[in-house]
């Protein structure tokens, strides 16, 4: 007991801790006003709990009081004790004192019990114990297999948390009577058989959880002084981790979100809300994914720290309400997968409690970054190269961003002006070259750049000053381009004679014949010299050469009649000019284009070929619109006269040479004499059986030719107009003109008959043939009549008209004239026809009608047998 009996002093708290003496002088004085008092402090159990507690004032109007702890309920104090509700086993009644007698006789008897605390504190633990003489004395349970039982950590709540063990009553009644089990675990009981049933008592000794330590209780003065209690153990349970992300400018928002490579804050916060200054500790193990490069900030400055690359450790005991922040700054590691979550926990521990964990997760934000990837050429990011040169492509693909890229793509396409030379090699991932694709597939991790190299040549020949780009693409696995490169540049070292050029003069109106002059400026732009050049021009279409028409200003050249060409061969010096000249006269090609294309070629052994064209146009000579043929007959027969005139008329340039050819048409024949022309020229030519004519016509003027021929068959059997077709050709083209005229044809029919039609062997046969025309004259008719060969002819055969014969070395009979429109002829011969019975004798026949051939069907007889007639004797009946 403390006594002062001043304001402002210091008090004295004495506390009685089960017969340990230990005093506790307080920091500051009380701030009641009331006379000091005195607090005793009394724990007849040894629980730690406050059991009895005494008040003493000064003044005599405030009496001393003495509190008891009971047990009983709630006691209202911020803290209340934890204390158990027991069940007794059975039916056994509670009483204040003693129970009713009940008997139990279970060897294991399940005890039951409700544990009971405010604040749902677990008790530390618990000891049941058990008295065989009412309370006197008092020991420790054992369970069934006779093991003391002691409880930890018992489950509580504030109406009371049920729980439960099993007692082994048998083991330990046997045993306080000295008695054990037998080995095999079964109850032996000998002749002085112990007593199976005594009067029992048990109780429950807790010890409250070391939460409760550290309480100072004290009782308000006055009448209505009440317990309570200050709690001064720690309390951290408001501690957290905490990520401070950036503020994102463009949406106010705070996010969760970390780079790769970059610096992330975290604080550790410790709030400490209760009373108790243990030595705590908190240690933060940083997960793989980030690493501590600078030491972290303390506030306040209190405790010790100590740190590496991936943990913090902090040791320290707080003041009551003090918020403490471990802050620091973690480097991300990089490359980081896109999404991947990365969790950081600190462990805490504030000297008392439980250790427990707060943890904070953040998301990672990355993307490859390939924009830094390039291509060199020679190891250049431009150069110059002669044609046929090899160069070396070096393709380096750099990610510095932060997450690997992966299932990339390169795609490189050749310039048409190279040729892929091998060394394809990749450092990583896999090279093809397909169709002049350079393609790789792989990952691009950060920092690991791929190199792909490969080799290749210039073209050869190719012109001096091409510039030759490449390039490629990086493509993801998404098929989406995601960057390409800048482009290397190769400028190519050789003559460039492609500003040359070719004029033609005139170039336009021109007709046959006219001279046209041709110049060719030959111009190297190139960065050397074009050692040799060659120009070749083969002159266009039918043009002739002027002789002694070509110049040139430097070089050798000329014209070379075997292949109808200018050839030219010189140094074309860099930046040199070298001009050409030559004349023709002009012609076009057989098609008769309106165009004279003229084509050169130009050429050196490193820049290449170059071609050079002009081109003039015609003024061509056109028959075709105003000539024409006509015949004055629309309708003939075969041997009549059908006259033709031809007009020849140029409605376009001058045609220095006019050729008409008109073949007679079919088996025509000429007219002698017929033929006349306008101016004089032409005639029938009886080596070809044509009409011809040629000569000059010049724009608007015509010529006017006429002729006659004797109709004949036509070119084609059967057909029934005779066409007369004339072609003219005006030097540049060819125009047909034709007349038809229509041909009355001669129209032949043959009758057969044969009699008699079924004659005896060796009989004579007698063939009438009927031949008539319905149609136009026939001049030279034919009929042949084909004689079997088991027939023989007799006599001669005979015909109306015309001449007939029987021919014995083909044995036909042959008939040949001329049958008029509605004329017809009757041919009579005679045959003895031979064979066995049943023979026939076929005769076939051959028509001819002067222009083709008839089909006529055959006659046939067929040999009868010879019949025989027998005369019976008539006999009368008698």
């Amino acid at each position: 007991v403390g006594v002062n009996g001043q304001f402002g002093q210091r008090n004295l708290v004495l506390r009685n801790d089960n017969g340990q003496d230990m005093s506790i002088v307080w920091d500051a004085p009380t701030e009641d006003n009331d006379p000091t008092r005195i607090v005793a402090w009394g724990d007849y159990d040894g629980d730690g709990d406050l059991d009895l507690a005494t008040g003493n004032a000064l003044a005599p109007n405030k009496p001393n009081r003495i509190y008891v702890n009971n047990w009983h309920g709630g006691t209202r104090l911020a803290n209340d004790s934890t204390y158990v509700r027991l069940r007794l086993p059975g039916f056994t009644p509670s009483a204040w004192f003693f129970a009713n007698h009940e008997i139990d006789g279970r060897a294991a008897i399940p005890v039951f019990y409700e544990l009971v605390d405010n604040q749902s504190d677990p008790a530390y633990e618990i000891i049941p114990q058990v008295s065989w003489d009412g309370g006197g004395t008092w020991e420790q349970m054992v369970d069934p297999d006779g093991d003391l039982i002691v409880l930890h950590n018992v489950p509580s709540s504030p109406n009371g948390q049920f729980n439960f063990f099993l007692w082994g009553a048998l083991p330990q009644l046997l045993a306080h009577q000295g008695y054990e089990l037998n080995p095999d675990q079964e109850i032996y009981v000998p002749d002085d058989a112990p007593d199976q049933e005594m009067d029992v008592a048990y109780r429950f000794y807790i010890k409250s959880n070391p939460e409760h330590g550290g309480y100072i209780q004290r009782p308000y003065f006055g009448t209505n002084t009440t317990l309570f209690r200050l709690d001064g153990r720690p309390d951290w349970g408001q501690s957290a981790k905490i990520f401070h992300p950036n503020l994102i400018s463009d949406t106010a928002v705070l996010t969760n979100i970390v780079v790769p490579g970059e610096l992330a804050n975290f604080s550790i916060v410790v709030t400490q809300t209760d009373h108790g200054i243990p030595q705590g500790l908190i240690t933060d193990n940083l997960p793989p994914q980030l690493t501590l490069e600078v030491t972290p900030t303390l506030q306040p400055i209190v405790g010790n720290l100590e740190w590496t690359t991936n943990t913090i450790e902090w040791t320290g005991g707080l003041d009551y309400g003090t918020v403490f922040d471990l802050n620091f700054d973690a480097r991300v590691a990089r490359p980081l997968p896109n999404g991947s979550e990365i969790t950081n926990c600190a462990d805490f521990f504030d000297g008392l409690h439980e250790p427990f964990e707060r943890c904070v997760t953040v998301v990672v934000s990355s993307t490859p970054k390939l924009d830094e990837s390039f291509k060199l050429v020679n190891g250049l990011t431009s150069n110059i190269a002669k044609p046929g040169e090899r160069m070396a492509y070096t393709l380096v693909l750099t990610n510095t961003g932060t997450a690997n890229a992966t299932n990339m793509q390169l795609l490189d396409r050749l310039h048409p002006d190279l040729i892929f030379a091998g060394n394809l090699t990749a450092t990583s991932g896999t090279a093809e070259l397909v169709d002049d694709l350079i393609s790789w597939q792989g990952d691009i991790d950060v920092f690991s750049p791929v190199t792909v190299t490969f080799d290749v040549s210039v073209t050869a020949p190719l012109p001096g000053n091409n510039l030759i780009t490449n390039t490629f693409e990086l493509v993801n696995g998404a098929g989406e381009t995601v960057y390409t490169a800048v482009p290397v540049t190769t400028t190519v070292l050789a003559p460039d004679l492609r500003t040359s050029t070719k004029s033609v003069s005139p170039a336009e109106g021109i007709e046959l014949g006219d001279t046209v002059t041709y110049q060719i400026v030959m111009t190297n732009t190139g960065a050397v010299s074009a050692a040799p050049a060659i120009f070749n021009d083969p002159l266009p279409g039918n043009s002739e050469y002027v002789v002694g028409s070509f110049t040139a200003t430097s070089g050798t050249g000329d014209y070379n009649a075997t292949t109808n060409q200018i050839e030219w061969q010189g140094t074309i010096a860099k930046d040199q000019v070298v001009t050409l000249s030559f004349q023709v006269r002009a012609y076009p090609d057989d098609d008769g284009s309106e165009e004279l294309v003229n084509i050169a070629a130009l050429s050196d052994a490193v820049g290449g070929d170059i071609t050079l064209t002009a081109t003039a146009l015609f003024d061509l000579p056109n028959l075709g619109s105003a000539s024409s043929k006509v015949a004055a007959q629309s309708i003939v027969e075969l041997g009549d006269q059908v006259d033709y005139t031809v007009v020849i008329e140029n409605r376009g340039g001058n045609a220095p040479l006019v050729v008409f050819d008109d073949p007679l048409p079919g088996s025509s024949t000429y007219v002698p004499g017929s033929f006349s022309s306008s101016d004089g020229a032409g005639g029938y030519d009886a080596s070809s059986n044509s009409i011809v004519w040629q000569n000059g016509l010049a724009n608007n003027e015509s010529v006017t030719l006429d002729f006659s021929v004797t109709a004949g068959c036509p070119v084609e059997a059967g057909a029934t107009l005779l066409t007369n077709t004339a072609v003219v050709n005006d030097g540049a083209n060819d125009t047909t003109l034709q007349a038809n005229t229509s041909l009355n044809l001669p129209r032949l029919f043959l009758s057969t008959q044969a009699t008699p039609r079924q004659p005896l062997d060796g009989e004579i046969v007698t063939y009438r043939l009927l031949l008539e025309n319905s149609g136009g004259i026939a001049p030279e008719a034919e009929l042949l009549a084909n004689v079997a060969s088991n027939a023989n002819i007799v006599g001669a055969p005979t015909a109306t008209n015309g001449t007939v014969q029987y021919l014995p070395n083909t044995r036909q009979v042959r008939w040949s004239g001329e049958l008029t429109s509605s004329e017809n002829v009757e041919i009579t011969f005679q045959a003895i026809v031979n064979g066995e019975p049943g023979t026939a004798v076929e005769t076939t026949f051959n028509l001819n009608n002067t222009c083709s051939d008839q089909t006529v069907p055959a006659n046939t007889v067929t040999i009868r047998p010879e019949t025989v007639n027998v005369y019976l004797p008539l006999i009368a009946k008698p």
